[in-house]
């Protein structure tokens, strides 16, 4: 391991590869990262990592380079940055950027650190590591203030207790004052055996069998069964910045309910969390079952999407069937199937289905991070039903990249036009729109648009940068992020600046692009620079008068208009077209078909409308009499696609097949450079590409 010095550069060159690296140079500034001057190769087993370094170079200043694994002190002499031999004796106590850790060869239960004024430091587990083998033992624990000369820090587990005390800089071990001084734990209690701890054991689940199909969890898949479920790591995150412990148990790796109740019964948590969309309330609720048949005392929280816009207070409701199917087990989802066979069962019984402990509505980071200190101070809220609020993005920070497999989503594009490694970002939550189908500004609480501070994205796509070797092939961008623009701005500069440009997948509103282009050219113009390759857009209809029923706030006209701008700039669009809307005429589906024709788009994502429960729309069909119960157009698998009067489903499904006729039109976009546009044309799968 050594710095050296290259025009301007400070560069770190070690033997072993390194994730989540960072730079600090003299009086704690951050030094910025340049992948573009980086290299690594673990053919030769050698990794330079490059930082930009302009003040002057002085005898005595300090650098250091840390990662999740390890920091590296050096110190200016003569000119040349030196690494000076590192402590290995143990036990001892070492500072880290961000961190203090506690070395010994003995390893320990129920560990804690407490700082200055007693205060007790939460668990930092990227600074953390052990190795019985090597009898080597490292505990960390996030600490960002300076070590000042005097202050004391004491390390403890459930058999010692050392003391530390800064010396010069340096926090040395001294003697241990009588035991009366010893910090006092805070205890929670397990089923297994009682133990006192700090830490709390979280289990995360995630329900989800995409398409009925399981263990579908691998790279390659090229569909939503491959992506990260961001709620649930943001949720994760915040927990493990609380000092508590989460891991995954993910039903998109397992093979069967009997491999689930396996897995579960392996798990030794203390609170297990279950976040699903719509689609996967059936699978959370056997999920439920099983946690409360195995665990019957362990607390099991749920949240997401689902509960939160159909107001689902207690989870599962116990008419699950006859509300969402009208007791029609033909349309029963097949995993759930499988579950009730599986456990013998021939009908749904509610009694057999144990309610969640806690539901939480809208967003769950504060939430969540509550209510794991409730349980664990001993405290059992009286209300099942928590309400989440709208939690601002700086909370999390960034979402837990290590919950779930990166490699996964990364090696898994579901479109042409995206080189991996792909990454799924979210820099904005909330929607102030009101559509009628989807309408998340009128049943949540959380639509108030926050968006993610610029100074984050870019230290979330620097650790992208690290964790991928310091490129990305694309950047795909959840959510509703497009309604400010200058934060927009801001990211794209960003981007252009210091990685140079992504293709990106984000979405938006055709009025949007409209808007952007015709009083912001400059600015559209920038997004596209930055690497703009494919637009999710609701189009919906080719119907002004089914668009006003859907209440979009938007014009056939505008659609038009999207896709022509959209041709100009040569930027794909993944286009989202609605049929079989309650009062929707076969001409008006027709108009739809028509205006796919005209728009050309890259990708069509047609679909048959479907009440989603807790939607304005699905209200008034139930309060109508718009739905045919016992009836279902089988185009899918979820479970309340049930059949709408007037519609003609054959009729729709073909719209939806001959407007198909007119889509994977492959545009390659104009304004990007030309190293990103061979990077897409390598992934373009064979399809034509029009320039």
């Amino acid at each position: 391991m050594k710095f050296e010095l290259r025009h301007g550069l400070v560069i770190y060159v070690d033997h072993r590869p390194a994730n989540a690296v960072e730079m600090v140079g003299p009086n704690r500034s951050k030094m910025v990262f340049r992948p573009d001057a980086s290299s690594f190769s673990d053919a030769s087993h050698h990794y330079e990592w490059a930082f930009e370094w302009s003040g002057p170079i002085t005898n005595g200043q300090v650098f250091a380079f840390a990662s999740t694994d390890r920091v590296v002190r050096g110190v200016v002499r003569e000119g040349a940055i030196i690494v000076p031999d590192l402590d290995r004796t143990v036990p001892r106590f070492e500072q880290r950027l961000g961190a203090i850790v506690f070395h010994d060869d003995k390893p320990g239960n129920a560990v804690t650190l407490h700082g200055p004024g007693g205060q007790s430091l939460r668990t930092n587990l990227s600074a953390s590591s052990a190795s019985d083998s090597a009898r080597a033992y490292a505990w960390g624990f996030s600490y960002d203030g300076e070590l000042r000369d005097g202050q004391r820090f004491v390390f403890a587990t459930a058999d010692r207790t050392v003391h530390g005390e800064v010396v010069s800089g340096a926090i040395q071990i001294v003697a241990a004052p009588p035991p009366s001084a010893a910090p006092r734990l805070v205890s929670i209690k397990s089923q297994r055996a009682q133990r006192t701890t700090t830490s709390v054991r979280c289990l995360m689940i995630n329900p989800s069998v995409p398409y009925n199909q399981w263990s579908c969890y691998r790279p390659g898949v090229m569909n939503e069964a491959s992506f990260s479920a961001h709620g649930m790591a943001y949720v994760s995150a915040t927990l493990k910045n609380a000092g508590h412990t989460c891991w995954l148990v993910d039903l998109r790796s397992l093979s069967s309910w009997a491999h689930v109740e396996s897995v579960l019964r392996e798990q030794e948590y203390d609170i297990a969390f279950v976040g699903f969309l719509s689609i996967d309330a059936f699978n959370a609720a056997c999920v439920v079952r099983l946690l409360k048949e195995i665990h019957p005392n362990r607390p099991v929280v749920v949240g997401g999407l689902h509960v939160s816009i159909a107001k689902e207070r207690v989870f599962p409701r116990p008419d699950l069937i006859s509300y969402y199917c009208w007791d029609n087990y033909e349309i029963v989802p097949d995993v759930f199937k499988q579950f009730l066979g599986w456990k013998g069962e021939d009908r749904f019984d509610s009694n057999r289905f144990p309610l969640a402990d806690y539901v939480i509505l809208d967003d769950g980071e504060i939430a969540a991070r509550a209510l794991v200190a409730d349980l664990a101070a001993g405290r059992r809220p009286a209300e099942r039903t928590i309400e989440g609020g709208a939690v601002p993005m700086e909370v999390a920070r960034h979402m837990d990249r290590d919950l779930f497999d990166l490699d996964v989503e990364a090696h898994s594009p579901i479109l042409p036009f995206q080189p991996v490694p792909m990454v799924t970002v979210t820099w904005a939550r909330g929607c102030p729109f009101h559509c009628r189908y989807c309408n998340l500004a009128s049943q949540l609480s959380n639509t108030n648009v926050r968006e993610k501070p610029v100074e984050l994205v870019e230290e979330e796509l620097d650790d992208l940068h690290r964790r991928f070797g310091g490129r990305l092939g694309s950047l795909m961008i959840h959510d509703d992020l497009t309604f400010d623009p200058k934060h927009i701005a801001k990211w794209c500069e960003l981007i252009l600046r210091k990685y140079g440009p992504i293709p990106i997948w984000m979405q938006t509103r055709a009025d949007w692009v409209v808007t952007r282009y015709r009083r912001q050219r400059d600015f559209w113009e920038l997004l596209c620079r930055a690497g703009l390759t494919w637009v999710s857009i609701g189009y919906e209809s080719g119907s002004q008068r089914v668009l006003d029923y859907m209440r979009k706030d938007n014009t056939v006209e505008n659609n038009v208009e999207c896709g022509r701008i959209l041709d100009e700039y040569g930027v794909n669009s993944f286009g989202n077209f609605l049929w079989g809307v309650p009062t929707e005429s076969r001409q008006e589906a027709e108009e739809t078909v028509e205006l796919v024709k005209k728009i050309k788009p890259g990708f069509l994502s047609g679909s048959i409308y479907c009440n989603y429960p807790g939607t304005q729309l699905d209200a008034e069909c139930r309060e109508k009499g718009l739905l045919v119960p016992g009836e279902v157009y089988t185009r899918s698998h979820l479970p309340w696609q049930i059949t709408v009067r007037g519609i003609d489903y054959p009729h729709r499904i073909d719209c939806v097949r001959r407007a198909g006729e007119y889509a994977n039109y492959l545009r390659m976009p104009k304004l990007l450079s030309e190293d990103r546009k061979r990077d897409l044309a390598a992934s373009s799968r064979g399809l034509e590409i029009h320039r």
